[in-house]
Formats: structure tokens, sequence, C-alpha cells
């Protein structure tokens, strides 16, 4: 019989829902912890997202004459590699040991090697994942370029290989390369110094507020209340965000100076979510929850139909204890009927207004182009009788958004100062707490950074 290799053809997929496999270009960033990720790759499926992680897995067809024995004893693992290195070729060995060390995982999320993952259903052709966990592990690529133009036209390929586990003895194990599938070649842009031609939907996202309904759940539609102030509009397009002794960051005047701007930080005012319940609902209004927290336009917390544990939302809430809380609680307006046709829910109804938002900028252009919003989430309440702690689970039956805006530091706003009493001054003047009226007007803001 032939040897394995000259029997097996292997190759990658097209992805089963857009149709879409490999692009010839890729966007690279780098992350806190030194991995350098592929943005999109190898495509947006089923469409683009603003997240980092926007992309999918891929798939191996594996297929040939083989026996069971010799499906038993292979093995995947997919790694990138420029076009133009040899890499490893067929008949070629490797110690097992060498691909462990620098297999991709927990505690090392900057090996080089992806293990594949076999579907155990398909025999011929057999069938491997190659990341099936895109969306959380992303595709990091560790080559190292640099802005000259022979890195910059370097091209690249994703190599899936296909080994034969070959157990020499107790001790000595190694693996033979009996097929490779190569993707197109592609090249890598940073994503700092892309020089690609910005478009409408990168810069201006989500405009308008958006409100969805889970069909099966018990609301039927849902709204942000316009305040009682009159103020027009309630949302703005841009807000200042200041750090706080405690490392916190807040957001001025958000939603609005409610009655009026007041000096302090916690100028603004709340928000009211009105819920209009089905009328085939069968729970008491008691088991509806909410909750909100600001997120970047485009990439929802959530999804309907979601299920989260109770204990996990109130442990973001701030408190005392835990400042850097990102949740807010939606304080249920009371009910003197237990099925009601509408429910609302009151978001920082306190004295004093202030808005948390934890999220982390920076001084690239992208980041400082991305618009912001703050969500709403409606929960039904499920209870769980094997845990005792907090037996509640929370379904998402509905969400509503605000419409988005941009954030400006208010360290590092490079806008152009205009007085307070300015026409064209959309944003109030916001002093330190401790500062007076002179040291308001003499500030000057930059955009944020």
């Amino acid at each position: 019989m032939a040897l394995l290799s000259d029997r097996l053809a292997c190759e990658f997929q097209s992805c089963a829902i857009c149709g879409q496999l490999f692009g010839p270009s890729y966007w690279r960033n780098n992350k806190p912890d030194g991995q350098k990720v592929l943005r999109c790759f190898p495509h947006c499926c089923p469409q683009h997202t603003n997240r980092r992680s926007c992309g999918t897995h891929l798939v191996v067809h594996v297929h040939g004459e083989m026996t069971p024995i010799e499906q038993a004893s292979l093995e995947s693992y997919s790694r990138f590699e420029c076009s133009t290195d040899d890499g490893l070729r067929i008949g070629d060995r490797i110690d097992h040991t060498t691909i462990q060390q620098g297999l991709r995982r927990h505690g090392n999320v900057l090996g080089e090697w992806i293990q594949n993952h076999p579907d155990l259903k398909a025999q011929n052709p057999m069938i491997y994942v190659v990341n099936r966990n895109a969306l959380q592990d992303e595709w990091h690529y560790n080559w190292k370029g640099s802005a000259s133009k022979i890195l910059r036209q370097t091209s690249h390929v994703l190599k899936s290989y296909i080994f034969q586990n070959v157990q020499e003895s107790i001790a000595t194990r190694y693996l033979v390369v009996v097929g490779i599938a190569v993707s197109t070649p592609f090249t890598l842009a940073s994503f700092r110094r892309s020089i690609q031609p910005e478009t409408p939907e990168l810069v201006e996202t989500v405009a308008q507020p958006e409100m969805r309904v889970l069909a099966t759940g018990g609301i039927e539609s849902c709204n942000i209340v316009a305040c009682a102030c009159k103020i027009e509009p309630m949302f703005k397009d841009k807000y200042i965000r200041c750090n706080k002794t405690n490392g916190r960051k807040e957001l001025r005047c958000f939603p609005h100076c409610c009655p009026r701007h007041t000096l302090h930080s916690s100028c603004g005012g709340k928000i009211v979510v009105h819920c209009d319940i089905s009328i085939h609902n069968q729970l008491p209004v008691h088991y509806f929850a909410a909750y909100g927290r600001f997120e970047v336009a485009g990439e929802q917390t959530l999804e309907l139909g979601q299920v989260v544990a109770m204990q996990t939302l109130e442990d973001g809430v701030p408190k005392t204890h835990n400042s850097l809380g990102d949740w807010f609680l939606g304080m249920r307006v009371p009910s003197r009927i237990c099925y009601p046709n509408t429910v609302e829910f009151n978001f920082n109804d306190a004295t004093k207004h202030y808005w948390p938002y934890n999220w982390h900028g920076s001084a690239a252009k992208e980041k400082r182009k991305l618009r912001h919003l703050f969500a709403v989430y409606i929960f039904e309440k499920r209870l769980r009788e094997e845990s005792a702690e907090m037996p509640i689970d929370l379904k998402v039956v509905a969400m509503v958004q605000s419409p988005s805006f941009h954030l400006i530091s208010y360290r590092c706003n490079n806008y152009q100062s205009v007085g307070a009493g300015s026409k064209n001054n959309k944003l109030p003047p916001v002093p330190n707490d401790d500062e007076d009226d002179t040291d308001v007007r003499a500030k000057r803001y930059r955009l944020n950074d």
C-alpha cells in the first residue's frame, strides 16, 4: 500500500454560513498582554463588527484511503508562517514535546501552534476545526514587522498540518507530516499605520436609539422616556470623561444637565426606561429586572435570549467596596397591581448623578473615533432551586440603546477652547470641584486620547 501521505488530500473549506474564506490583507493590532491579533480573520462572519475579535473559525477537510487505525493516529495543528519560509514538508518529523511547548493555551497565549479539534462524527472526509472559539481565542501571529516597504509587502499564510502520531518507544514520541492545507497568501497592515481609506461605517456607527425584543418574552416594546425638564436633545454627541482619585472614570453631564448645569462633577440626570408588557405575559411584574451599562457602539454585551446569573450582574454594580463596577441597576417603579400593562425602571435616580464608564481609551486615532452608547437590558427572572446563595438566573427579553456619542478626555481634549457663553460651545465648562469661576473660563479642553 502507498504511503499515507500519498493517499491523503486536505484543504480549507469555504464558510458554510457566508461562503467566504480568506482575504488579500488583514489589519493587526497589539494587545496589552503581548498578543498581536489579526482582525477580521479569515473573514467577517456573518458581517463585520467593531470588536477586535471580529472573525470566525476555519474548517479543514481530510479525505483519502485510510484504515481506522490510521485515522486514530492522526493529529492536526496550525500556525501562521511567511509564505517564503519552507516550514515543515511532507515526511518531516517533529518531536511531540516541541509542539506541546509551543501550543497556544491558557498560560501560554503567545504560543505559535493552534490545536485543531476533530469532529468525531465525521469519518471520511475527516473534519478538523481550527480555532473553534475564535471570538475568545483571537488569531495571534507573533511575526515581527516594521515600517520598511519590504516587510510591509511580505506575504503570509496559515498552514494546517496533518500529523501521524508515531510511538517509537515508551519515551519517544514524534509526529510525521502526512498532509498540509495552505491558505491563500495575504499581507499584514498595522492597525495604527494602516493607510486604507476610512469608510463612513467605521467612523460613524449607531446614530439613533435601537430597541429590540425577544418574540417569546413578556415585553412588547421599550423606550427611553423623555426627561421632564424638556431639554432637547436629551443625549449629546460628545461627553467629557474624567478620572477620579479612586481610579474610576466618570462621564460628566450625562445624559444632559438636569435641570441646569452645575459646577459639581455629579452634574447630570437620570434615565427612565418604559416597557410595555405583553398581554400574554404570565409573570408578575416583580419578575422583571433591568440593568444598564455603557458600551462601545457595535459591541453588544448580551444577546436576546441569553441567560446570565443575577449574581454576575450584581457583582458588577458599583458599591462601596467595588467602585469600579460597570453595571447600573434599574430601580423598578412600584405598581399597585401584580399584573400591570407597563413597567418603568429608573437608572441613577439620586440627588447626585454619577455615571462611571471604565472603558480603556488611548491616543490611537481609531480609539478616539469610536462611538459609545448606554444600553439597557430587560430581563425575566428564573429561579434555580439547586442554588441557595442567589438562586436566580436572568434571561434577556428586551434591550434599548441610547444614541451613540464620542468621549472627550477632561485632560487631553485638543478641541479649540471656546468661551462658556459661546453659542458654539456644546459642552459646558466642567471644572474641578475646587476651582472657582475664573479657573473655569481659563480651562482648555483637548480631544480624548
